[in-house]
């Protein structure tokens, strides 16, 4: 290790057993890391306590955890924000608005798609296995979609 006081830059613990130890400083204008084991009789340990304490190394380290924790859930938030973007963004697509005039501004004119709507729910192994009698039969007579959805929605 070529670490000294003028080229230090910090030191902390790698693992939870604090029996790993990296140390960063620099050499020709680039960042070293170096990684040694906590070991008072290596010579580069020694050489770490002269030019800082293990106070500080623990320090460094709980320091070390707090701005990961921190930036992970910076990163994190940026990903949900994201996320949740596109998901608002899914709510404006075509179907959507499709959906919304097929179910609140029926007519007659789109009867079939009605019909179609009946056939492919009743194929559906849930509705062909249920013993509902009432519910599939109000299901059939229903003139709205809103009247089919909610006779569905009583299925049993």
């Amino acid at each position: 290790m070529k670490a000294t006081k003028e080229n230090f830059i910090t030191a902390r613990y790698l693992d939870n057993d604090k029996r790993t130890v990296e140390v960063l400083y620099t050499e020709n204008g680039e960042t070293v890391s170096h990684v040694m084991q906590h070991d008072n009789s290596h010579p580069d340990f020694k050489k770490l306590l002269e030019i800082t304490t293990i106070n500080d190394l623990h320090s460094n380290t709980v320091a070390f955890i707090k701005s990961s924790q921190k930036d992970f859930r910076e990163h994190i938030s940026r990903i949900a924000s994201v996320e949740l973007k596109q998901v608002k963004a899914g709510l404006n697509t075509p179907f959507y608005k499709e959906l919304t005039n097929f179910l609140f501004e029926y007519d007659d004119d789109k009867k079939e798609e009605l019909f179609n709507l009946k056939l492919f729910v009743f194929e559906k192994e849930d509705v062909k296995n249920s013993q509902d009698t009432e519910s599939k039969a109000a299901m059939r007579k229903a003139q709205t979609p809103l009247d089919f959805f909610s006779a569905f929605s009583k299925l049993k």
